[in-house]
């Protein structure tokens, strides 16, 4: 009996740091967590983009940008300038989505595959404190650069795609409008 009451008090300090090495590993894996939800959600909003269309109106955007050059002189009053000039704000963010759609992709898919990969080595735990929180901090400030530049490319993209649905139509009901008909041969 004297023998195991001897043992007790290094018994119960193991049962104590095993217990706290759980509830440390679940903060760790909550926190990794949290980096988890965002990039899903982004990549859930990248995945809504849909490349093909943004390149398809891009190519509209400079057919149809060709022919106002063309005819500028034509299609140009106070009222018709506003619209020409609104619609130019569309080129820069359908070209560059259209350009880096699977780079910004793969970019979200790696984080997420650092962010498994750092929830494996927690589980397993391959790290120790200091180690897990430099790379949470790596992991964290790349989610933060990667979420924030891939965000606002969605957002102006989005702002665009009214643009253009909302002006594209206008223009080309004024390039029809205006345009000098050509006269065949009799």
């Amino acid at each position: 009996m004297k023998k195991t009451l001897r043992f007790l008090p290094i018994w119960l300090l193991f049962v104590f740091l095993i217990s706290c090495s759980g509830k440390k590993t679940e903060k760790q894996l909550t926190k990794i967590d949290s980096l988890e939800k965002i990039m899903v959600s982004l990549k859930q909003e990248l995945m809504e983009i849909n490349k093909d269309t943004i390149e398809n109106r891009h190519r509209i955007f400079k057919k149809t940008n060709d022919t106002i050059a063309k005819h500028i002189k034509e299609l140009r009053n106070d009222e018709s300038w506003k619209y020409i000039c609104a619609y130019q704000n569309v080129n820069e963010p359908f070209e560059s989505m259209a350009l880096k759609y699977y780079q910004y992709k793969s970019e979200v898919d790696s984080s997420l595959k650092q962010l498994s990969d750092l929830k494996h080595d927690v589980k397993a735990k391959l790290l120790s404190n200091k180690e897990f929180d430099t790379f949470f901090q790596n992991e964290s400030h790349s989610v933060k650069e990667v979420s924030e530049k891939v965000k606002e490319e969605i957002e102006m993209t989005e702002d665009q795609m009214k643009n253009f649905d909302t002006v594209h139509p206008y223009l080309m009901k004024l390039i029809s409008e205006r345009k000098p008909v050509k006269k065949g041969h009799k």
